[in-house]
């Protein structure tokens, strides 16, 4: 074998030799990123967790000795049944029953003239305040009362006032031909109930406090 064929295979020897410890640092690297990852839990496992006391409280509970609560990315879940019975949900709430039992609750609900019409009036103020928190408050109360009841919402305003009302039916708790939802921004924090319609009241934060403590009693988690 002459020099140049010497060295021509020592060359291919030494790339291969880095190409192989490349690949050995690569599989060394994968291997410690993928041990330092956290294991990742279905929320199942985690409300599982819940039940057996092995969460600390400020990530999950049982609440009233029946529901269990775990916090994910600040959403508090937990597993809902259909009406029916025939689904299982996994659903998020802003506030779980800890945070909301202190909101207030006044009046009586019709919930068989809810259970009897598949639509409902969701209302609200156009020119009110708080409406970035009304329309989170309207997005969680609407995604829930579909996903779980099967019911349709119809937008509406309770006053005639803007654009995005103008081709909206105009609804008020006096208009009850249907279920009325309406979310009122008030220094008032509460769930106030008038047979056919709900009135789900507060300012900022409080109005959504108040959507989740109705949800909440409305799956039959919480008393009325």
């Amino acid at each position: 074998m002459t020099e140049e064929e010497k060295e021509e295979s020592r060359s291919k020897w030494v790339l291969g030799a880095a190409v192989l410890l490349v690949l050995v640092i690569f599989g060394i690297l994968y291997y410690l990123f993928q041990s330092a990852k956290p294991e990742v839990k279905t929320i199942e496992e985690l409300l599982n967790e819940s039940i057996n006391g092995k969460l600390p409280e400020e990530r999950g509970y049982v609440y009233n000795e029946v529901y269990p609560f775990v916090n994910i990315d600040d959403f508090w879940y937990t597993q809902i049944k259909s009406p029916q019975g025939t689904k299982l949900f996994e659903m998020p709430f802003r506030y779980g029953p800890r945070d909301v039992a202190n909101v207030p609750m006044a009046g009586a609900f019709n919930e068989t003239f809810f259970n009897e019409n598949k639509n409902f009036f969701v209302t609200f103020d156009p020119i009110g305040n708080d409406l970035t928190h009304i329309m989170l408050a309207v997005g969680d109360f609407d995604a829930m009362i579909v996903n779980v009841f099967g019911k349709i919402p119809l937008a509406a305003c309770t006053r005639n006032e803007t654009k995005a009302c103008a081709n909206r039916p105009i609804v008020t708790c006096e208009d009850a031909a249907i279920p009325v939802i309406y979310f009122r921004s008030s220094e008032e924090t509460g769930v106030f109930m008038n047979d056919k319609c709900v009135i789900l009241s507060g300012r900022e934060f409080d109005i959504i406090k108040s959507t989740d403590r109705f949800l909440l009693s409305l799956l039959g988690i919480m008393p009325w």
